[in-house]
């Protein structure tokens, strides 16, 4: 009985998270406006009466998604900056250009995901409560960071929590043109938009003899 009940939460957990992943592939080649419950059940190869045994409509689903996309990324930053498990880079300013590496490297597998959280973020309702939550722990980390930089002698003394909501702003710009490119018209790199919005963060902020990196 009780075996039965575990294997019967295992699949139907199964089932949810292959309805997730079957919206995330849906996103790459389908806009979001356009998206039907018919494309999501048959991208999971499940009945449209089973999106409904776990969601009650598109929105819903979308908001679980979403939620489960930015806690995962959220999650990558903060382990390879080393605030889960203690073992932060010593140097702040790398920490920085870390967390824009992965930053990025989000961006480029989830492209017209962060297109969507990105132009959305201001709609009023729970989806865009959502996503203003989420970038508002990136700051959060980001002011983390240049704190530690601020106590460690390396800036002139700014409001770390106003430069971060500064640069998430620039962030979220240079995002949106990473990710709009298309082919053979890409013109901005990775690199050169981690090195670009590092160097941003640093500008001003650091004191004269410091390295820039």
């Amino acid at each position: 009985m009780g075996r039965n009940a575990e294997k019967n939460r295992e699949q139907r957990e199964k089932t949810r998270t292959s309805l997730i992943e079957a919206g995330r592939k849906i996103i790459l080649k389908k806009r979001i406006d356009r998206i039907q419950v018919r494309d999501v059940a048959r991208e999971a190869r499940v009945g449209v009466g089973t999106f409904y045994l776990y969601f009650n409509d598109l929105q819903s689903f979308f908001l679980e998604g979403t939620r489960q996309a930015v806690e995962e990324i959220r999650g990558e930053v903060r382990k390879a900056r080393g605030l889960q498990d203690g073992s932060a880079e010593s140097d702040p300013l790398q920490r920085i250009r870390r967390a824009f590496e992965i930053f990025f490297d989000a961006v480029e597998k989830n492209r017209e995901m962060f297109l969507m959280l990105i132009l959305r973020r201001h709609d009023a309702g729970p989806y865009g409560r959502l996503i203003r939550k989420a970038f508002s722990e990136f700051v959060q980390d980001l002011t983390e960071d240049l704190e530690t930089a601020s106590k460690s002698g390396f800036t002139v003394p700014l409001s770390p929590r106003l430069v971060a909501e500064a640069l998430l702003g620039m962030s979220l710009h240079i995002a949106q043109v990473y990710a709009e490119q298309n082919g053979n018209r890409r013109w901005l790199g990775k690199k050169e938009a981690v090195d670009t919005l590092t160097a941003l963060s640093l500008t001003g902020m650091l004191k004269e003899g410091i390295s820039r990196g």
